[in-house]
Formats: structure tokens, sequence, C-alpha cells
């Protein structure tokens, strides 16, 4: 039996943002088991008998002496006009040449993410798609109560906070930030259950790439998510059928529009929902692990 280490990269023993991918990490916990690879979970540990998958590659030291049996799982938005101070881990990637450091490290080992657009941002042939979609493990044991309010969770930016204002002004609005590192776990996942719908914003005015992380969560959990609109790779086609996508110029007003019709919106609602619980990710992650192993 083939083994595989979810190695997880963190700066400092008391760093906590590691389970900002947490949902990433029970994903490829049950699929990987699910495929017959005894998995083990690590952080800052990489086992010699094992292929090593590891998440926060970019934390690394400059000399660490990297295993050849290494996979690099990609969770940064690598496009170029985001807001690199507001995202996690890319402050860290801004110090003297970690930025090159961590694109010579997905040049050199085979690359797993979950944007298209970001992999059209590596040199590097030895590289796969893995779509974040339905997986019945992810389900919660929170029961859906919706109580009638929208949450916005995640990092804060000027961009995020301007919009946020905004419909704070109009609707009941929760918010959850990542900065104390308080915010994960049930928390926040009872917080999402008993939420109308998620808000799906981007970083920044510039930004527009779709980041599934943010937004799978929830639809396995049967919570409706709304997003500002994407510019979808020509590949993804996973998404577009499972959420609701608004104009950027018009978001505040066709927000509104959306779920001023309870019942309407809930209808809506219960057909996007069905729409991902059909997508199930386990074929498709068994192929893209399957491929990358094969190269």
């Amino acid at each position: 039996m083939k083994k595989i280490n979810l190695n997880i990269i963190c700066p400092t023993p008391e760093w906590i943002h590691y389970q900002c991918i947490r949902e990433v990490i029970i994903y490829f916990d049950f699929y990987l088991n699910k495929m017959g690879f005894e998995v083990a979970i690590s952080k800052n540990n990489f086992n010699m008998d094992s292929i090593n998958i590891v998440f926060f590659a970019f934390f690394l030291p400059f000399d660490f002496d990297i295993p050849k049996n290494t996979i690099i799982f990609n969770s940064e938005d690598l496009n170029k006009t985001t807001d690199q101070s507001q995202i996690m881990g890319s402050e860290y990637m801004q110090t003297e040449g970690r930025k090159k450091f961590y694109f010579d490290l997905l040049e050199k080992f085979p690359v797993i993410d979950w944007s298209y657009h970001n992999l059209d941002k590596i040199n590097n042939q030895n590289k796969i798609h893995l779509p974040l979609l339905f997986c019945e493990k992810l389900k919660t044991n929170f029961l859906r109560t919706n109580k009638q309010y929208f949450l916005f969770a995640g990092v804060m930016t000027d961009y995020r906070a301007n919009l946020l204002k905004q419909l704070s002004e109009k609707i009941d609005l929760r918010i959850i930030t990542l900065s104390t590192g308080g915010e994960y776990g049930f928390y926040r996942d009872k917080l999402i259950m008993e939420a109308c719908a998620i808000i799906n914003l981007h970083k920044s005015e510039k930004v527009d790439y779709f980041e599934s992380v943010r937004c799978f969560y929830p639809l396995i959990n049967k919570v409706p998510v709304i997003s500002e609109e994407v510019n979808f790779h020509k590949k993804d086609n996973y998404y577009q059928d499972s959420i609701f996508f608004i104009k950027k110029k018009f978001f505040i007003s066709e927000f509104l529009n959306l779920i001023n019709d309870k019942v309407e919106f809930e209808n809506k609602s219960k057909i996007k929902l069905s729409n991902f619980e059909k997508k199930d990710g386990y074929n498709s992650f068994k192929n893209s692990i399957f491929k990358i192993l094969d190269n």
C-alpha cells in the first residue's frame, strides 16, 4: 500500500492559520483513503517512505533539502494584480527572495492547484488541476437553521470593507475575519449553518478570479453562496450553475433584488445547491492524483 503524508508547513509552533484549509485537508484525507492509500497528516515533517504533499510550502527555509518524493499543493493566489499584503502568507512572500524561492519550487516539483488561472502562471509540465467539489465527509453535524442574517468570512481589505459597509446598511450582516485565528472551527461552522447565504467578495477591484476554497464547504452543507461575478477559466465549468453570480458594477442593487422575495430566493437556492450536490468530487480527485503520480 502506498503511503501519502499531508505535510502542513507552519512558520512557528503557535501559527494556527493553517486551519484556513482545514476542509481541503479533510477532502484529501478522505478521498486518498478511499483510493486505498495509507494517509498521515503532519506539521513540518517529511516522511522519507511516503509521497509528501506539502501545503504552505512558501514557509520552508531557503536551505531546506526537500525530498524528491514531494508534491506542492499551491494555495496562494498567483494573480499579479492582487493586493498581496492582504493574502494569507503573501506578506511573508514579499520578504527578500521569498517569491522567487517559491516559484522555483513550483517549477521544480509536481504541483496541484484548484485554480486553472494559477496553473497558467507556473512553468512546469507536471502540474494538475484539482477542483473542490461535493464531498460527503465534509457534511457538518450542525443543524441547518436559517436565522435571516448573511455572512462574510475572510480576510478584510479596503475593497471588501466598502462593499460590506454598504450591505450592512440594508441587511442583517455578520462578519468574521481570520486576523485573530479565533474564528476557525465550530464557531465559524455554526455561523455558516445559521446564515441565509455566504457572501463571496474579491479582494480588490482588479481581481476577478474564483477561489473555490471559499465556497465549496458552505455548498456541501446546503448554504447558498452569493458571489461577485467571476472571470472563469475556459476549462473551468464546475461552479457556474451552483452559485449566484452578480455583476460587480451592480452588486449591491442586484444582491438586494435577489433576496427581496424570500420564497423565490429559497427556491432558486435549492436548485443551485442540488446542482452542486450532483458533482461528487471523488472521480475528478482520483483522476488528478493518479495523473500527477504517473508523471
